[in-house]
């Protein structure tokens, strides 16, 4: 009997808060990772992709390796419209009986041993399901009242893939007008019996960006400008957003904000983004001087591109014979905090002369050196 694997990526990822199936995953998409899984496992003959047109127009070049891919159909408005529509589309296409292996877009930790152990079962006993018995304490709540504490032994997280023949899917599909939160619950409706292939605790779906799995980077960032020959009192010294009373002004054509410059370098450095200047020098052009616009910007790139990174710690180091940083440590770091939303402890400052050994140390400028620990 052939086996088609069904990924089912049509949804809008709401709870999320952006699109996941195109988050990266150490160079490769969400869902890329999700069908290669099968794509490697040897049981998979054949490969559908359920998603919207727009998303398949994105995702055609990255899907172009996966051989064992042959159709990307137009999914529904709700999870169990799409399979509706993907069961419907292989009744159609298929002149024999197929067994059917759906899977979630969103679960991209699935192993193709685990694809293959469970296909295993199936051959077996047809109906199975994915999933793991929960290692916590569950009870049952009523209007805020504990009524029952569950014995968690018998309580089974339901994951995909979720797998019976195409026949009884088809016959599932026609038989019932209700709507399913999956192919276990469907086939339960018509009485078949189903059963579960313990798997990872890893192959879960990715629901919240709370259930992305935590990577950590560094990023470091350095910047510096020299001093105007002559103070300008319309450019006055700004270091980490703090106004410096004294009479200095950096030669830069945006406010010349060392510390908010190298973070942003730093930033983007540990998300593989592109330097300062190639969107400050816009902003800047288009009159935007202020560099905390730049960090904005920056933080958007790197959320935009993980939507869990978080900065953990950061450190600056600056070297300059001038202005003396330590009488403004405390703006300095609690300006850092609130922008970055950090507290002290998260928030390193040092500083040095240079002892006169650079320009720098000579009083010419200033030069800023930012680390950060971020995770994503």
């Amino acid at each position: 009997m052939k086996n088609i694997a069904v990924i089912l990526a049509a949804g809008n990822s709401t709870r999320f808060g952006s699109e996941k199936l195109f988050l990266d995953m150490q160079g490769q998409s969400l869902l890329g990772r999700t069908i290669e899984a099968f794509q490697n496992c040897s049981k998979i003959d054949e490969i559908i992709l359920v998603t919207s047109l727009s998303k398949k127009e994105i995702l055609q070049k990255e899907l172009s390796p996966f051989f064992k891919l042959t159709h990307i159909i137009e999914g529904g408005k709700e999870r169990f419209d799409s399979f509706k529509k993907s069961i419907l589309f292989l009744q159609k296409s298929q002149k024999e009986n197929a067994r059917i292996i759906i899977h979630n877009g969103g679960n991209p930790f699935i192993a193709s041993e685990e694809i293959f152990q469970g296909i295993a079962l199936a051959e077996k006993k047809k109906n199975v399901i994915f999933g793991f018995f929960t290692p916590n304490s569950i009870k049952r709540v009523k209007q805020g009242e504990i009524i029952e504490a569950l014995n968690r032994d018998e309580i089974f997280e339901a994951q995909t893939p979720q797998i019976s023949d195409l026949e009884t899917f088809v016959q599932a599909v026609k038989t019932t007008k209700n709507i399913f939160r999956d192919e276990a619950e469907l086939l339960s409706s018509i009485g078949e019996k189903v059963w579960v292939y313990e798997c990872s605790r890893n192959n879960r779906k990715i629901t919240f960006p709370s259930d992305f799995p935590t990577v950590s980077r560094i990023g470091i960032g350095e910047d510096s400008h020299r001093f105007t020959a002559k103070y300008d009192s319309s450019k006055p010294l700004l270091i980490g957003g703090v106004k410096i009373d004294t009479p200095l002004s950096f030669d830069a054509n945006s406010d010349g904000d060392i510390v908010l410059h190298a973070l942003c370098n730093a930033i983007t450095s540990a998300i593989g983004d592109k330097t300062l200047s190639e969107y400050a020098d816009p902003m800047c052009h288009s009159g935007i001087t202020d560099s905390q616009a730049y960090l904005k910007e920056a933080l958007q790139r790197a959320t935009t591109q993980y939507p869990a990174f978080q900065i953990q710690n950061v450190i600056l180091s600056l070297e300059g014979k001038n202005p003396k940083i330590a009488p403004h440590h405390e703006k300095i770091q609690k300006k850092l905090m609130s922008l970055l939303n950090l507290t002290a402890s998260q928030v390193g400052i040092t500083y040095t002369t240079g002892e006169g050994l650079s320009d720098f140390g000579k009083g010419l400028g200033l030069r800023c050196t930012v680390s950060l620990f971020v995770s994503l």
